[in-house]
């Protein structure tokens, strides 16, 4: 079972890195989780639900952020990862999905 995990992960990572060499970006380790996390996603920011255009997802205008900050969970993992839109990842800050929403969007929330 382990072994099948391994490969399928394996296979992902290849498909993502054709796929970043298609776009003519950069291959690095941040741009792959990008268009992982992106995919996950599936292109949308989850605090805000707005769509994350392909054009703007290797840029700045983009953030991985941690869903449970790290200094409260020290979880640096990717499951512990999302992709946010720049200026909605400055309201979010250390805050889980829970308190942010409590607080910015309490009718969202459900």
């Amino acid at each position: 079972m382990y072994r099948l995990d391994q490969n399928r992960l394996a296979a992902n990572r290849r498909r993502i890195i054709q796929k970043i060499g298609a776009l003519s970006e950069n291959l690095t380790p941040m741009n792959i989780l990008k268009l992982e996390l992106w995919e996950e996603c599936k292109g949308t920011c989850p605090y805000s639900g707005v769509s994350i255009p392909l054009d703007i997802l290797f840029t700045e205008k983009t953030q991985i952020i941690y869903i449970h900050p790290w200094s409260e969970s020290l979880n640096d993992s990717n499951f512990n990862k999302t992709l946010c839109l720049y200026e909605t990842s400055l309201k979010v800050g250390e805050s889980t999905p829970f308190e942010y929403f409590n607080t910015h969007l309490p009718q969202e929330w459900d």
